[in-house]
């Protein structure tokens, strides 16, 4: 049963994980394993509130275990609590130090409560003790961010850039360039992936949805055209390129709002959209 919801939870079966945690967890209330993954597995079914009991027990269970401590965070940082949450990170931290997913949730939540101060400390320490992970400098670049130090934030997630070439740490730069007002050098860096890295969807709609965002229809729309030569299910492109073209008085648009909304009717950006072409 720990076997088959792990199998689940990894091909998105979350239900079905839930059911199977369930069923192990009657069998081996105590077993830490069991817990483990019936917390994940609340959690990914959005039960806040069971995770945040089944990690509780976890921890209390397992008082000497860093991950333990460290799962009850996260539930508790899921439920907003996050006096609660860094306590038990710091219990966590005690045990182990270097743990890193520790130290980047902690970092988080000094960052959403402005302790700025604290979370680049945190920034600094990971970069310290792990000089060849883009981790601490993404952490820093957070931090910098949130104080409206774009120009600092954009330098450190250079950093991270240079580490790890990957398509989120990408977006973090892009998102650094364009609050530090460099849009030429934002626009040249996401050019020269998609260019390199055609294939990559995610990048690509990040990429659409800044120029929807700074109103400028004709680059989203052409944007968005790659995007569904590829993928011409994706109703959120079909949606986004709809508004991008009807913005633009395309007659296209509601055509295209209307296969997005065939696809995902239930989503209620996709509904307004298509409502308002109508309109």
């Amino acid at each position: 049963l720990l076997a088959l919801s792990r199998y689940h939870l990894q091909n998105g079966e979350l239900k079905k994980a839930l059911e199977a945690a369930h069923q192990g967890e009657a069998i081996n209330p105590e077993g830490p394993e069991m817990l483990d993954t019936l917390g994940l597995a609340q959690l990914a079914n959005n039960d806040r509130d069971g995770a945040l009991a089944t990690f509780g027990k976890l921890a209390r269970l397992e008082a000497n275990s860093p991950l333990a401590h460290f799962r009850l965070a996260a539930a508790q940082a899921a439920l907003e609590n996050r006096a609660a949450s860094t306590l038990s990170l710091k219990r966590a931290l005690e045990l182990k130090p270097d743990f890193q997913d520790a130290l980047v949730l902690l970092a988080g939540i000094y960052t959403r409560e402005a302790r700025y101060a604290d979370a680049q400390k945190i920034a600094a320490d990971v970069q310290q003790r792990f000089p060849n992970s883009a981790t601490g400098y993404l952490l820093e670049g957070d931090a910098l961010l949130a104080q409206n130090k774009a120009a600092e934030a954009a330098k450190a997630v250079q950093k991270a850039y240079a580490i790890s070439r990957t398509g989120p740490v990408l977006v973090k730069l892009h998102s650094a360039l364009v609050a530090a007002d460099d849009k030429s050098a934002a626009q040249t860096l996401a050019d020269g992936w998609l260019k390199d890295h055609p294939d990559d969807h995610t990048v690509a709609l990040y990429v659409a949805e800044q120029h929807l965002r700074a109103h400028d229809y004709k680059a989203a729309a052409a944007q968005y055209e790659k995007v569904l030569a590829k993928t011409p299910a994706n109703p959120m492109a079909l949606n986004n390129y709809a508004w991008a073209l009807g913005q633009l008085k395309d007659s296209r648009a509601i055509e295209y709002a209307e296969k997005a909304y065939g696809l995902a009717s239930d989503k209620p950006s996709i509904v307004d959209t298509l409502a308002v072409l109508l309109l």
